[in-house]
């Protein structure tokens, strides 16, 4: 068995016994410890920001989008039906 897995008697830490300055700090940083994301965005005009939304009546424009779509889909299914039945389509 080879020596490699003993514990070394000098731990590879700055000190003074190993002739090197006492609590050394590295200059190495990590890619890790650095900061990201530094800065937040924030929703310009015509964004839908939140002085925006608070303008709009959003009940009204979905209930206004709502019955365009019924009436566009309703309104082939009455023609059909009203021709079978003899009556004239509007």
């Amino acid at each position: 068995m080879t020596t490699a897995h003993r514990p070394t008697w000098h731990p590879a830490v700055a000190s003074l016994s190993n002739g090197g300055i006492k609590n050394m700090q590295s200059v190495i940083v990590s890619a890790r410890d650095l900061s990201g994301h530094t800065k937040l965005k924030f929703r310009h005009a015509g964004q839908n920001s939140h002085d925006e939304l608070q303008a709009r009546d959003l009940k009204a424009e979905l209930l206004a989008r709502e019955r365009l779509h019924y009436d566009k889909v309703r309104a082939p299914s009455m023609a059909r039906t009203c021709s079978r039945l003899g009556r004239f389509s509007p």
